[in-house]
This record gives structure tokens, sequence and C-alpha cells, in this order.
């Protein structure tokens, strides 16, 4: 498996994108998580 690199200006890069839901709530706490797990990998 490759490692995760960090982004930089030659990284093309999502900046905006929606996922509909139906519990704000729980999508929320999910995609904290694996955004702050995501964050943790690459620091």
């Amino acid at each position: 498996m490759t490692k995760l690199q960090k982004i930089d200006e030659r990284t093309n890069v999502i900046t905006w994108f929606e996922i509909p839901v139906t519990d704000i709530d729980r999508a929320q706490k999910f995609y904290e998580t694996i955004l702050e797990s995501l964050q943790a990998i690459l620091h």
C-alpha cells in the first residue's frame, strides 16, 4: 500500500463536494472522525 503524500501546489484537490445524509449528527461525527484520522496520518 502506498503511503499518502502531503498536498502541495502540484496536487489536484477537490475543494467542495456535497454528500446527502438523512442523519446529520451521525454523518458529522463520522466525517470528523475520518478527517481527524487522515490528518494525523499526514502529519
